[in-house]
């Protein structure tokens, strides 16, 4: 009778686990192994089935856990109903009903951020202990403190083998604190992304067949992560107009409209803006308020990870610091970041955001000796505590605009230099900015479209940016001529060669780059001098971007004795380019010059044919040398010679190269000419601006780049030439692969 009773007690025996307290979390943990065998191993989707499969209904694990031997036994189908049902009771207002949180901090108030915790349930007892230890926790999940904030950032689940655990003890913890823990939505917590992974086969794992418990628990969740935000605003009394924000995603996801599109985070800017810009009449407005996002914390993206150590620096986000949490030392983060630690950030807000400081504490495993304070730094600024400037009031940053596209219209091309911009202007405020003042560089997106780019330049003036630099695109930096002219604004080194803003009329536009008429010209004599071509037709939009190198090559030809060649235009944004590569066919060139964008040349090459192709000398200006036309030149088996703007970036000798390789290599970034160009143009900048006092003026950094004769930087020599507007650099050929590029002076071409 004795046995028997024994059998029944273990058929009969549950799982106690509900995870209401923390020694439940702590005692589930110990039951089970961190790091269980998975089906396969990749970055995006570690697997677990097998590992979940075997243990439910198991009637030897069933003994194990009777006896308190370590066991696979997981949590209940009942426990999981009941938690995501009495969450969703307690938030069934916000269903779909917010898409952002903002809260007004009062001084000391301090938030615990976790990101991408992803199933990670050992590392998450690891951090309720620390708080418990800390007492700033309960055994029963209760924050000791109204000034203490908890931040699980995003991707809470999926990769790692605990995924409902986690989310059950999250859920606790926002059960116990509703308006004290946060849950902000990852891509997995968005549009059922997490339908496709782990999370989904733990459930039906836990439902076996039982196709309504399975419904029922994916609807629940389902119902859950509609109620959470997509990003939290904070802000402090002392200075309610300068906010940061805590999300998983950036701004440019939401641009993009990738999850969320009607959730846009900046309509907390919009409510908190107290006159609203007069964009649509271009109007400039003096004294007027704005918003201002000064820092953004995220969570750590897999096609672009930055926080090796538990926190990353990512740049900035249209002005703002970006970092990025990573909390989870999942075997996927093991294996692919080399990340082996349980880690958090405490951002702690004094009485501005530019004052309040963001810390990494974090602690290695699996020997989790205990939490240590890693590093402190200004949230804003990024200045280290071991900085001279950490301890002194935030100086005023040195403000520089831009626009260009990054989304659409020329994305490959202005992500790049956006990466070189960002690169450099990180490495400079990682040593102090300029003399404690911080760089802010307000990258904006404009999509290549010059309407866009006209609202966003006088948007950025309202906010008091009087320097732009690096701006993209020669219509877009033709639409806000009037303000050059004005001398309200000044651009500096915008990427373009057009030739009708170089001339001593337009002295507040100062470029780096020789024009696309000078680009042509030299690619005209070498292929004459080099192969004795005499036949060309050149493929341009018909636009100043194309007619200007057009005219070069012109210029060229008549110069050499060439007064004939082939001229096909195309208009801007044109899809249909059968009749110009018909034309083509039947011309039958020497060689087809591109002074053109990459989506029409490409789909040029297309129509005409890799074999009629094959035996013409293809030649393109700077712009079309970037990594997506590159890509497509060498899948057809073709070759184009280019012209640079700059040297090779791979193996040039000089000192600027040999810089801006070892901060690309630091930052996991490869080599173009396009991120190398606008790494230079930063550089150039921050060197004229250490030789200022401040105020750093729109007049005085000018004045400073006017003087320049003959002057080494680096490798380079700069000399300004006011008739022109430029710093006469010289011009490379890029020839054929793995060849020095030959370099001409501008002089040549005279």
């Amino acid at each position: 009778m004795r046995y028997l009773l024994f059998i029944v007690s273990l058929l009969c025996h549950t799982s106690l686990f509900s995870f209401n307290n923390s020694s439940e979390v702590s005692m589930y943990s110990e039951k089970h192994i961190e790091e269980p065998e998975f089906d396969n191993a990749t970055w995006l989707d570690t697997d677990y089935s097998s590992f979940r499969k075997q243990s439910y209904n198991s009637f030897f694990n069933s003994v194990k856990e009777f006896f308190g031997i370590k066991t696979n036994i997981f949590v209940k189908s009942n426990v999981v109903v009941t938690a995501l049902n009495e969450i969703n009771e307690q938030r069934k207002d916000l269903l779909h009903s917010r898409s952002t949180i903002s809260i007004t901090c009062a001084d000391n108030s301090n938030w615990y951020i976790y990101g991408n915790i992803a199933g990670a349930l050992h590392s998450l007892n690891q951090y309720i202990q620390w708080l418990i230890s800390q007492e700033l926790l309960t055994e029963n999940f209760a924050l000791t403190k109204p000034n203490v904030f908890l931040v699980f950032n995003g991707n809470a689940v999926d990769k790692g083998p605990y995924n409902l655990e986690t989310l059950l003890v999250i859920i606790a913890l926002i059960h116990a604190n509703p308006d004290q823990v946060f849950y902000c939505k990852g891509e997995h917590e968005t549009d059922k992304y997490w339908h496709d992974f782990g999370l989904m086969r733990e459930i039906k794992a836990l439902a076996h067949s039982n196709k309504k418990l399975l419904v029922t628990i994916i609807d629940t969740i389902d119902s859950f992560f509609s109620t959470l935000p997509l990003a939290l605003f904070i802000s402090t009394t002392n200075k309610p107009n300068d906010i940061m924000r805590i999300s998983y995603y950036g701004r440019e996801d939401e641009m993009q409209n990738i999850h969320d599109p009607i959730a846009r985070t900046d309509e907390f800017c919009k409510q908190l803006t107290i006159q609203t810009n007069d964009i649509s009449n271009n109007s400039l407005s003096k004294n007027q308020p704005h918003v201002d996002m000064r820092a953004i914390i995220m969570g750590d993206r897999p096609y672009e990870p930055r926080a090796f150590s538990g926190l990353g620096l990512l740049g900035q986000d249209m002005g703002a610091t970006v970092w990025s949490v990573l909390s989870s030392p999942i075997i996927a983060h093991q294996t692919f970041l080399q990340f082996n630690y349980d880690a958090f950030a405490l951002l702690s807000i004094t009485d501005s955001i530019d004052s309040s400081t963001l810390s990494l504490y974090r602690q290695a495993r699996p020997e989790r000796t205990g939490f240590e304070l890693y590093k402190t730094h200004n949230v804003v600024s990024r200045f280290t505590s071991d900085s001279p400037y950490f301890s002194q009031p935030p100086k005023e940053p040195i403000k520089i605009g831009s626009t260009m596209a990054l989304i659409r219209g020329w994305p490959v091309l202005g992500q790049h230099i956006k990466r070189g911009i960002t690169v450099r202007v990180t490495q400079q405020n990682e040593n102090g900015g300029i003399n404690g003042h911080p760089l802010r560089f307000y990258i904006y997106n404009d999509d290549h479209s010059p309407n866009l780019t006209r609202s966003l330049v006088y948007d950025m003036v309202n906010k008091g940016i009087d320097i732009f630099g690096l701006g993209m695109g020669s219509a877009n930096l033709g639409v806000y001529k009037d303000l050059l002219s004005e001398k309200k604004v000044i651009s500096l080194f915008p990427v373009t060669g057009a030739p009708q803003f170089r001339t001593p009329e337009n002295e507040g536009i100062l470029f780096l780059r020789p024009s696309y008429a000078q680009e042509a010209q030299l690619l005209i004599n070498y292929l004459v001098k080099e192969y004795g071509i005499r036949k060309f037709a050149f493929f341009y939009q018909d636009d100043v971007y194309g007619t200007g190198p057009l005219e070069g090559a012109h210029k060229a030809l008549k110069a050499l004795g060439i007064t004939e060649w082939i001229d096909i235009p195309y208009t801007r944004g044109a899809t249909d380019l059968r009749v110009e590569a018909k034309k083509i066919k039947q011309e039958q060139p020497e060689a087809l010059g591109f002074f053109s964008v990459s989506q029409q040349t490409q789909d040029l090459i297309r129509q005409i044919g890799v074999d009629t192709l094959a035996s013409v000398k293809l030649f393109a200006i700077s712009p079309l040398a970037d990594e997506a036309f590159r890509s497509f030149i060498k899948q057809l088996g073709l070759h184009v010679t280019y012209s640079s703007a700059v040297p090779n970036p791979t193996q040039s000798e000089l000192e600027i190269a040999q810089e801006y390789r070892d901060q690309m290599d630091k930052n996991n970034y490869p080599y173009d000419t396009a991120s190398f160009e606008s790494y230079i143009a930063v550089s150039i900048m921050i060197d004229m601006l250490q030789k200022m006092e401040p105020p750093y003026t729109k007049e005085k950094i000018l004045a400073e780049l006017q003087k320049l004769r003959n002057y080494p930087f680096k490798g380079l020599v700069l000399t300004f030439d006011a008739q022109e507007q430029d710093l006469s650099q010289p011009i490379w050929i890029e020839t054929e692969t793995n060849k020095p590029w030959i370099k001409y002076q501008k002089q040549e071409l005279s």
